[in-house]
């Protein structure tokens, strides 16, 4: 089996240089707060047959209070707000850009496009929170659970709100939760059962679309012996890694998690997909819970 490894350097999409003085877009806000210029950034963006949103990996954090630095190319986090897991909301709140993103996806389905919509894990909406050192120190208490849990809830929730607009794949990265940034140790006892549990949520909660793992986790997952994978091939005449995607979308039926491979390489040659299924694994009371796929 082919090891993944990641050639595009990030796992979210960013704007092209050149398209924000295309579209006339001079100032950050003109982009983040209008639903019409955030559909005609992604439709000038997309590639493969599809559309990508959002152009950042800080959305759902902001709906916790992260702090964001707007560009015309998408946005970055600014300094984690909280120093403590009490100090994070209960509830998130839809900020103005969220509610323009989701109008971006209500215009741009509507429009008969195909919408990528990128899913931040748990662990990078409270890396955007809490600075890192408390972060990790955070995960090991017993504290760390429930706020990880809530991370999650939150993600499945935000996520949701996008596929009731039309998004056709819901693509999920938590690149700060990678095995090679948090360890095996650390990986086993404290992420992987949130991660199954939420990528099970995004499949089960959203039925008409396709969830893509993103190919570094599913690397994570198949180094620690959490998942196999089954290879699905597409008919004649696809080519690409994006037409092969629709190849399975519209086949009929319910649709398993896909992954080992990344969207930013939509238009590149590929007739494969791989599809997902979860190793029997233990509680931490060692006892076995059921096979999800």
């Amino acid at each position: 089996m082919e090891r993944f490894i990641c050639q595009s350097g990030q796992d979210h999409p960013q704007l092209p240089g050149g398209i924000a003085e295309l579209l006339g877009i001079s100032q950050p806000e003109m982009l983040h707060l209008s639903p019409d210029k955030i559909a005609a950034a992604a439709l000038a963006a997309g590639r493969g047959g599809y559309v990508r949103l959002p152009f950042c990996s800080t959305l759902a954090a902001e709906g916790l209070g992260a702090p964001t630095v707007l560009t015309v190319a998408g946005a970055m986090a600014g300094q984690p707000p909280f120093s403590s897991a009490s100090e994070v909301p209960a509830f998130a709140v839809l900020s103005p850009r969220m509610r323009a993103m989701l109008s971006a996806v209500d215009l741009l389905s509507a429009g008969g496009e195909r919408v990528i919509f990128q899913v931040d894990g748990p662990l990078t909406i409270l890396a955007a929170l809490l600075p890192m050192p408390k972060l990790f120190s955070v995960l090991r208490k017993p504290e760390g659970s429930a706020l990880l849990a809530r991370a999650a809830a939150w993600a499945a929730e935000w996520a949701a709100m996008a596929a009731n607009r039309g998004a056709v794949i819901l693509s999920y990265a938590d690149p700060v939760a990678a095995l090679d940034i948090l360890g095996e140790r650390t990986f086993m006892r404290h992420y992987r059962e949130c991660c199954l549990g939420l990528l099970e949520r995004l499949r089960t909660d959203n039925p008409g679309t396709v969830v893509h793992l993103c190919g570094k986790m599913t690397q994570s997952l198949l180094d620690t012996e959490s998942c196999t994978l089954e290879h699905w091939r597409a008919p004649l005449g696809c080519r690409t890694y994006g037409q092969t995607l629709e190849a399975y979308r519209s086949t009929p039926g319910e649709k398993r998690l896909v992954g080992h491979w990344c969207l930013n390489l939509v238009d590149s040659p590929r007739v494969e997909l791989a599809l997902i299924t979860w190793k029997e694994r233990k509680n931490n009371a060692g006892q076995e819970t059921g096979t999800a796929t």
